[in-house]
């Protein structure tokens, strides 16, 4: 692992549980030690140009720049700048830190960068939003909300990782920190953050490259045809539309569930007014949890029906609830402070709601995937 230039072994893998209990118990010792906000992103099997590139950086303009001087440029900068980035490899592995844009987190980068390997993503701000997202091989496995600890045991056993559910329990933060370890052999402690590394402030952003013009199939354009909404956001399917497919998915998660109530109404106007700061923040913990109380109440009328599994649907008590569970993870995904991640998982989720043919909204969401996904990757899902 690299520090200041010196490195040293990577962990033993193969007699890692006890050697990973250890590691997280030296998180949990340092943490305090981390920035109140930052997004980090351990990328194995991919060469660094490849990943300095992926972030939108060019490689020959790296130069050496300690975390401090990288934030007291970065926070100087307008929403118009490119990438800030700090990095660090050894051997297959890279570590990418960020102190603002967070780009590392976005499941389309994510799936780019783990194309030959895996890629793990962590991040969490002054507002109290955090998340983890996990690929392999070119696929997203999970993206969960660390806060969220109904899911913590199925989403962080789709890591694939040591640590024990009970340590993510305990400390999430330094749980998905010993989880970049173990996947990069790069330790990130007090001493990494005041050594140099290399870095990159961009004042300007990018050029986009060049794409293909949208392609949707008849149902979709048919769908445009009757939806001015929809049609808009084809019109001009960029990045800012992003937040509109993440609101549209919310409505249509409340609309055809029928939850109801002053905090749902809350979460909409939230996310219709793009707001993410700390009363998002709160509001998306709440929506959290009682998405987390539909789901045992949803288990508790499946025992009272005597049946066997936990099957969505309008007809029963139970199917009802869990409907109306998605329908709060739906929103609960839209206001995720990364609107990559906020489009993809909102539609994912409103599409386990049972969408309605009859006001089209089935029609809205495939459209919307396919326009979402031209957005994310630069190119027809068709």
């Amino acid at each position: 692992m690299t520090r200041g230039g010196r490195t040293a072994p990577r962990l033993p893998l193969n007699d890692n549980g006890k050697i990973m209990s250890e590691v997280f118990s030296a998180y949990v010792n340092i943490r305090d030690t981390f920035p109140e906000q930052v997004c980090i992103t351990w990328i194995r099997g991919a060469a660094t140009r490849d990943v300095v590139r992926g972030f939108g950086c060019d490689y020959s303009r790296l130069t050496e720049l300690t975390w401090n001087e990288v934030c007291e440029e970065a926070y100087g900068l307008d929403e118009h700048a490119g990438p800030v980035i700090l990095l660090a490899s050894h051997g297959d592995s890279t570590v990418v830190v960020e102190p603002v844009g967070f780009r590392g987190n976005g499941s389309t980068l994510l799936r780019e960068l783990s194309a030959a390997g895996e890629a793990l993503s962590i991040h969490w701000t002054v507002n109290h939003d955090a998340g983890i997202s996990y690929a392999a091989h070119g696929k997203l496995v999970t993206a969960f909300d660390p806060l969220d600890v109904e899911g913590l045991d199925s989403s962080t056993a789709s890591l694939n990782l040591t640590l024990a559910s009970e340590q993510w329990r305990e400390d999430w933060m330094a749980a998905a920190l010993t989880a970049g370890e173990e996947l990069s052999g790069i330790r990130l402690d007090r001493a990494w953050f005041d050594e140099p590394h290399l870095g990159l402030v961009a004042t300007t952003g990018s050029t986009a490259p060049s794409r293909p013009a949208l392609f949707l199939d008849d149902d979709a354009r048919g769908l445009i045809a009757r939806d001015p909404r929809i049609a808009a956001v084809a019109s001009a399917p960029t990045r800012d539309r992003l937040p509109e497919i993440a609101l549209i998915a919310a409505e249509m998660a409340v609309r055809t569930t029928g939850l109801r109530g002053e905090l749902i109404d809350e979460a909409l106007e939230l996310i219709a007014e793009e707001e993410r700061g700390g009363r998002a923040g709160r509001v998306r913990g709440k929506v959290g949890s009682l998405a987390n109380r539909l789901l045992v109440q949803a288990r508790e009328a499946l025992e009272e029906e005597g049946a066997t599994s936990l099957v969505p649907g309008h007809d029963t008590e139970s199917g009802r609830l869990l409907l109306q569970h998605n329908a709060a993870r739906t929103l609960v995904s839209a206001l995720n402070s990364n609107p990559e991640d906020a489009a993809y998982h909102a539609l994912n989720w409103a599409g386990k709601t049972h969408l309605s043919h009859e006001n089209d909204d089935f029609e809205r969401a495939h459209a919307l995937s396919l326009i979402n996904y031209y957005i994310q990757h630069g190119e027809n899902a068709l």
